[in-house]
């Protein structure tokens, strides 16, 4: 819905291809899944659908409609605790790490931290492609300070198991 709010008036189609261009992993692109939650979105009175007068494909308009824009406020007011330290899976895998003889687990990281910087380029190259949206250099920012610390606790990380014990930080 906040896509829809920040280009809006804009099609379903382009909401798809923002995720589908996203750099974020969790999001899908699939009409199974974008196109029902959007009719969904309509239905209850948080979007408005226009119908587009010269689409031979019956494409349709879509806005916040006031009761939409309440709840993207209340959305953005409500601060929940989830949202601090949010899921990492590479933080997960570091819990099982033992598993890996040292040489692989060093690998491993150096391989973690090669992949984080070509992200880094990608996300850059996103940003590029999306300046228009709003807030985008905050977002960018947002972005890529987490990717960057990221990227400094391997280095972190690196040093630490380089030294053959389990560290303790």
């Amino acid at each position: 819905m906040s896509l829809v709010w920040g280009h809006q008036p804009v099609t379903a189609y382009r909401i798809r291809r923002f995720f589908a261009e996203s750099i974020v992993t969790h999001f899908t692109n699939s009409t199974g899944t974008i196109y029902p939650i959007i009719r969904r979105l309509v239905e209850r009175g948080l979007l408005v659908s226009t119908p587009v007068a010269e689409s031979g494909r019956g494409a349709e308009m879509l806005t916040c409609s006031p009761k939409g824009e309440a709840a993207i406020a209340a959305w953005i007011r409500r601060i929940d605790g989830a949202e601090m330290v949010l899921e990492d899976p590479i933080r997960t895998k570091m819990s099982a790490m033992d598993v890996l003889p040292l040489a692989e687990r060093l690998a491993w990281l150096r391989d973690l931290q090669a992949a984080m910087t070509a992200e880094l380029i990608a996300l850059q190259a996103f940003a590029e492609r999306n300046s228009d949206m709003p807030y985008q250099l905050l977002l960018h920012d947002n972005a890529r300070s987490t990717l960057v610390s990221r990227l400094e606790w391997v280095s972190r990380a690196l040093i630490l198991l380089t030294r053959d014990e389990p560290p303790q930080v």
